[in-house]
Formats: C-alpha cells, sequence, structure tokens
C-alpha cells in the first residue's frame, strides 16, 4: 500500500474508535437519565400514594387552590403574550 493510503486508513480508524468512545458515553449518559426519570416517576408515584391514603383534605385544598392559581397565572402570561405579538397602534400628529 502506498503511504497516503496507509495514512487515510489510519485516520478513518482513530475517527471510528473515537465515534465510538462519544456514542459509548452517550449510551452510558442516556441510561443513566432513564434511571433518574425512572425514579422521579416512583417519587411522584409514592407521593400521590400517600396522598391517596391520608386523604387530608386541608392538603387537597390547599393542592387545588395551588391548581387554581396556577391556571391564573396561565392564562395570564398568555394573555400578556398575545398583547406583546399585537403590534401597538400608531399615532401620527
Amino acid at each position: 500500500m502506498e503511504k497516503e493510503e496507509q495514512e487515510l486508513i489510519d485516520s478513518f480508524v482513530e475517527n471510528s474508535v473515537s465515534l465510538q468512545k462519544i456514542l459509548s458515553d452517550a449510551i452510558i449518559s442516556m441510561n443513566r437519565l432513564t434511571q433518574e426519570i425512572s425514579d422521579l416517576v416512583g417519587l411522584f408515584k409514592e407521593a400521590a400514594r400517600t396522598v391517596e391514603e391520608h386523604k387530608d383534605t386541608e392538603m387537597i385544598a390547599k393542592l387545588d387552590e395551588l391548581a387554581e392559581q396556577n391556571k391564573t397565572i396561565a392564562k395570564s402570561l398568555s394573555l400578556m403574550i398575545e398583547k406583546q405579538a399585537k403590534p401597538l397602534p400608531e399615532f401620527k400628529f
């Protein structure tokens, strides 16, 4: 083989190894993320079970109030965004 061909092959091999390392790191990161999301879902399920078991009416009322506040905030934000999207009227003097 010529020297140029060998250098090209060596470069290809190096790039392939680097790509495999990057892909394996990405897979490891995705696996960690998947596990953390599973843990978070488990935490929410446990919290829901705890709320259901205790049926604390005061806490449920507070959660309902918080949900209503969130709806109000969401409506306000959407109105603000809608207002920003509309151009202001032009005044001519």
